[in-house]
């Protein structure tokens, strides 16, 4: 699940976090930590090539927590968060067509994700952003965002 969910719309926009999943999840924080020149050069080297490569992620977190800690980090009281229910995305594809194509990929929000990215660690020395560090650029990014519309 996008952070822009729970940590833009929801801990600091102010507005309730609708998810296209249940919150049981954990999510993980990825941020852009390598993907700098230093990044991209490993990524375009020939060694990359031919497989997909999992970005450094540190330990994943109960959703509400991260909405939490993000509302912490922010300043701002914590927003609830609702589900939406299937049906009522079903009815929304009627009219939205790109509502109605998430019927094909609702499986990515209602089993998790297993992640590992040992091996883009190990053949490219990365090491992923730590979870506070990653969260707490997420924050400072969205209130930036708010500043620049206000």
């Amino acid at each position: 699940m996008s952070l822009h969910v729970i940590v833009g719309a929801g801990a600091i926009g102010g507005t309730t976090a609708r998810l296209l999943h249940d919150e049981g999840h954990d999510v993980r924080v990825i941020t852009r930590s390598g993907s700098g020149p230093e990044g991209v050069e490993k990524a375009t080297a020939e060694r990359a090539w031919g497989r997909a490569w999992h970005v450094p992620t540190d330990r994943p977190a109960p959703l509400r927590a991260v909405a939490a800690h993000a509302a912490r980090l922010a300043g701002v009281p914590a927003r609830e968060i609702l589900v939406m229910p299937h049906w009522a995305l079903r009815a929304m594809g009627l009219a939205v067509p790109f509502i109605r194509e998430l019927e094909e990929v609702r499986h990515q929000f209602t089993r998790p994700f297993l992640l590992d990215s040992s091996a883009a660690q190990q053949t490219f020395g990365l090491a992923p952003t730590p979870f506070d560090e990653g969260l707490a650029a997420h924050v400072e990014f969205w209130q930036r965002r708010q500043r620049a519309a206000a």
